[in-house]
């Protein structure tokens, strides 16, 4: 049973519809503390708060993976979003040639790179198997080295009775990417 003080910890896995999950906290907690961890930086930010800073802090959110509870006063609530992997895929590529401060995108946009080159040439080392990076809480692996250990620890976290998660349905609409 979950401790209805336990803190939220909103893990957010890119390109899952995170930000529409993000707002709906922002809306719900109005009155509590919350910290956006968007950073390796931010992760370390929050790691070094004193516990009584810590306890304070109602919901956290952002890209971190799945561990942090480790350094949490209080177990957290764990709340995620998962897509479907080709999808999901689609979207961070569409989204790194759009996204003018991504580290990528004068690259990508420079050498017109495919979705098929982006993949094979592993422009973003972690692109891979985002999903069970975050939930197995490793990301350390090079593109292409997640394994099927990797994925299991991923499920048991995933299935662990202090995570809940959903997943984003959506009409799938690919137009032609060029490969």
């Amino acid at each position: 049973m979950v401790d209805k003080n336990a803190p939220i910890a909103f893990l957010h896995i890119p390109k899952t519809a995170g930000m529409t999950l993000h707002e709906i906290l922002t809306d719900q907690y109005p009155h509590t503390k919350q910290k956006l961890i968007y950073t390796v930086d931010y992760t370390k930010t929050y790691t070094q708060l004193s516990e009584e800073k810590k306890r304070k802090i109602g919901v956290i959110k952002g890209h971190f993976l799945y561990g942090i509870h480790e350094v949490m006063p209080l177990s957290p609530v764990y709340l995620t979003m998962l897509r479907d992997p080709i999808s999901r895929t689609i979207s961070g590529y569409e989204f790194i040639k759009i996204k003018k401060d991504h580290p990528f995108y004068n690259e990508m946009r420079d050498k017109n790179i495919s979705l098929k080159d982006f993949l094979n040439n592993k422009c973003v080392n972690n692109f891979d198997n985002i999903q069970v990076r975050f939930l197995c809480g490793d990301n350390s692996m090079a593109f292409g080295e997640v394994n099927e250990s990797h994925f299991e620890l991923a499920k048991k976290n995933l299935l662990s009775n202090n995570l809940l998660f959903g997943i984003t349905a959506q009409k799938i609409r690919h137009r032609a990417l060029p490969l």
